[in-house]
């Protein structure tokens, strides 16, 4: 009998993509988006481009709001949540997420680490991370393809200390 595999719900999964492959979120028309959510499933679903999984932590009536840009290689987004959550969370390959808190009350955790106000996160693109959130939290973020990050690093003085971080 052959075994099959069985999935887990509070993991996202990404077979490996070949180097050279370059993928970016595709670019619409409209590439401004604005949603009001009700839901924490759907509300999980709005970020263009991202796997997510969301678990509400405490009972009650979600609200959340979400805003993004999308440009060529690059994805500007805010994000509010009025209930705590656990986020597992996989940008799109080939990117850097840049992740700032944008309200004054409760830290956030990415992982273990808490995640000030004065403090930006950052996480690679195709790599799951766990971000935990406090209830009525605003974090504001922004993808970059590496083709981005690499073309910028090339106007620096010392671009390789841009590229191997």
């Amino acid at each position: 009998m052959k075994k099959t595999r069985t999935a887990n719900l509070h993991h996202l999964y990404h077979e490996p993509l070949p180097e050279n492959l370059k993928l970016t979120p595709k670019v619409e028309v409209d590439n401004v988006h604005q949603r009001q959510t009700t839901d924490v499933y759907e509300h999980a679903l709005t970020i263009t481009a991202w796997q997510q999984i969301y678990d509400q932590l405490h009972p009650g009536k979600f609200h959340g709001e979400f805003t993004e840009i999308l440009l060529d290689d690059i994805q500007v987004f805010r994000e509010y949540t009025g209930l705590a959550l656990r986020q597992s969370c996989l940008v799109w390959p080939n990117s850097f997420w840049f992740g700032i808190p944008a309200t004054r009350g409760e830290q956030g955790f990415i992982g273990s680490q808490c995640l000030g106000s004065a403090e930006i996160a950052t996480r690679p693109g195709g790599t799951e991370f766990e971000l935990s959130t406090p209830d009525d939290y605003t974090i504001l973020g922004v993808v970059l393809s590496e083709d981005v990050i690499t073309r910028q690093a090339n106007f620096l003085h010392n671009p390789d200390r841009v590229l191997h971080m």
